[in-house]
């Protein structure tokens, strides 16, 4: 069972990283000598896989969204498994939801989530700061397009 649930994170994340059919590099920064990747998926798929209902609600909000950020060194590939990821999602009205991700391992592989709520079509703008193990901080900005 728990090599079938690290089967289904592992295709859930290539999904998530490859949604709305843009091109990774609209998903990926370079930041610092670090890799950013993000994904956003909405959370009612998620839920009823055992590990992803664990670790968020198992009733989602109404536009209830998946938000996960990988990380890893852009020179080894090695990924980030140690540091404290907060991400800020600005709805097309200007409201702001901040929130500390969760840290979870997919397939072994770290990477960083949390459940927010895209409720309006329009683009979100996803503010992602890391702050790493030796105290080092960095930011980066996404835009994602959204439709309800």
């Amino acid at each position: 069972m728990h090599t079938l649930v690290n089967g289904l994170r592992i295709a859930l994340a290539a999904g998530v990283l490859l949604a709305a059919g843009a091109s990774l590099a609209d998903h990926q920064r370079v930041v610092q000598g670090y890799v950013v990747n993000i994904g956003v998926t909405p959370i009612a798929s998620l839920a009823s896989i055992g590990a992803e209902g664990e670790i968020h609600a198992a009733r989602p909000q109404s536009g209830a969204q998946h938000v996960m950020v990988s990380i890893s060194d852009a020179r080894t590939g090695r990924h980030v498994d140690s540091a404290r990821v907060a991400v800020d999602v600005v709805d097309p009205k200007g409201t702001v939801q901040r929130k500390d991700l969760l840290l979870a391992f997919t397939g072994e592989v770290p990477d960083y989530s949390e459940t927010f709520v895209f409720g309006w079509s329009g683009r979100y703008r996803i503010h992602v700061t890391v702050r790493s193990a030796d105290g080092k901080s960095m930011q980066t900005e996404f835009t994602w397009y959204h439709k309800v």
